[in-house]
């Protein structure tokens, strides 16, 4: 039998099938007959071979016929379809022509038609227009006749109230066995001083002086300055409250913390620290004075300046004086201080109030905190200190400014459920979101299903 090898790298091994075109015949006898065979045996191998090709390149032949069929139908497919759109395309092109030609052949009624129609609208318009201002005008002039008719009321009624005051003021003076208390003194003294009869303030003060001088109080003295100084410059206020020396039992520090406040209400906290400081040399400030001016600093260095000044001077400060340091540090944005303020309370044993905690969830607004702020009005009450209802405002607002309006609402209805009522500025600063946005039809979604 004749062995067929194939020569590989490493090894030679004997097979009986073709599988390699470089083929080796070794035999150790070459005859014509083993020859012969051989030579059958490779035509035999050559046939298998060329029928196996044939039957790829048919597989491959039917396989290419399917794609170029399924081809050939997407082609027809995409040309129907193109089709079709140029025919819709040339028929809305002919409804648009057909659409023209009418719209020009009825121009000229139609055109007719529309220019009467928007003349009787005009002058419909112009007809409600002159209606309406006719009516503003009436109203107008109706609403100025009452004004008028209200300020002659006004007016007579303050003449009346005048009059009969000083006929009160002179019934007294005569009435054997009236006497004047401080409130009857100070009501009379502020009619007048309404009236601006400023002469007449000082004669009743004389007579009260010489009747019973202990009901000129220092509330007298801001009774009086604050009519004065809501008309007058504050040199004139400052001279007047200098004339009281004459008529008030003790001129004192009390006196001289009446005329700050009167200043601060009706002047400006700057004309106030002003005469403090031209002043405080003759008067011994104490922690009321320093309380008054402490609130309504804007510059939180100059009110810590105040504050050590007040130290200086041996006053020691309560919960009103921390509170107003607090406040000037949440609305310059400086937190940090304002914790370090409230840690120094407790420890000096003051224990922060509602207006403390009211003025850190301010701030914390301020720098865009309003859960921080929220958590505040729980930590409160770990102190002993409940929320009220400026305080939770103040917790809405920030809600308010940062545009959550769920949240905002989640907070009012916890402070109804603790007895709270909301006020007018709780309803405000919702209304005031809602003119922000444009959008007031969402308060009755925020109230039924907020977001």
């Amino acid at each position: 039998m004749v062995g067929i090898t194939y020569k590989n790298k490493s090894r030679t091994r004997k097979s009986p099938h073709f599988t390699s075109f470089m083929l080796e015949v070794t035999s150790p006898i070459h005859s014509s007959a083993r020859c012969s065979k051989h030579s059958q045996y490779r035509a035999e191998v050559g046939t298998q071979l060329i029928n196996f090709m044939i039957q790829q390149f048919l597989s491959l032949f039917i396989s290419f016929f399917l794609h170029l069929e399924a081809f050939v139908a997407s082609i027809q497919s995409a040309l129907a379809v193109k089709a079709e759109l140029d025919g819709r395309e040339a028929l809305a092109v002919r409804e648009k022509e057909e659409f023209s030609a009418a719209l020009e052949a009825a121009s000229s009624t139609m055109k007719d038609e529309l220019l009467k129609a928007h003349s009787e609208v005009e002058n419909l318009k112009a007809e409600e227009k002159f209606q309406l201002l006719k009516e503003k005008d009436e109203m107008l002039q109706a609403l100025e006749a009452k004004e008028e008719e209200l300020k002659r009321a006004t007016a007579e009624l303050e003449t009346r109230t005048n009059s009969l005051t000083l006929k009160l003021v002179n019934m007294t003076d005569t009435r054997r066995g009236f006497y004047h208390t401080a409130f009857s003194v100070d009501s009379m003294l502020y009619i007048l001083g309404r009236s601006r009869k400023f002469e007449k303030i000082w004669d009743v003060l004389v007579d009260v002086k010489l009747k019973d001088r202990s009901l000129i109080t220092p509330w007298t003295v801001m009774v009086v300055l604050g009519r004065i100084a809501k008309v007058c410059s504050v040199r004139q206020t400052v001279e007047s409250f200098r004339k009281f020396k004459k008529f008030v039992p003790e001129f004192d520090v009390a006196c001289f913390n009446a005329l700050l406040r009167t200043l601060c209400q009706e002047k400006s906290m700057t004309d106030a620290r002003n005469v403090y400081h031209g002043m405080k040399s003759k008067f011994r400030p104490n922690l009321q004075t320093f309380n008054i001016l402490l609130s309504g600093w804007k510059s939180s260095e100059e009110a810590e300046g105040f504050f050590d000044e007040m130290r200086e001077m041996g006053v020691k400060p309560d919960v009103v004086s921390y509170n107003c340091l607090v406040d000037v540090y949440c609305k310059n944005r400086e937190m940090d201080k304002a914790y370090k303020v409230v840690e120094r309370m407790r420890d000096e044993d003051i224990h922060a109030d509602v207006i403390t905690y009211t003025s850190i969830i301010g701030g914390l607004g301020l720098i865009v905190q309003p859960d921080k702020a929220r958590n505040i009005l729980k930590e409160m009450k770990e102190y002993g200190c409940y929320p009220d209802v400026a305080a939770y405002n103040a917790g809405i607002r920030n809600f308010c400014i940062a545009k959550r309006l769920r949240e905002a609402f989640d907070l009012m209805d916890e402070m109804v459920n603790k007895g709270l009522s909301p006020n007018a500025t709780t309803y405000n600063l919702f209304f005031r979101i809602f003119l922000w946005s444009n959008d007031l039809q969402s308060w009755e979604i925020g109230i039924f299903d907020p977001f």
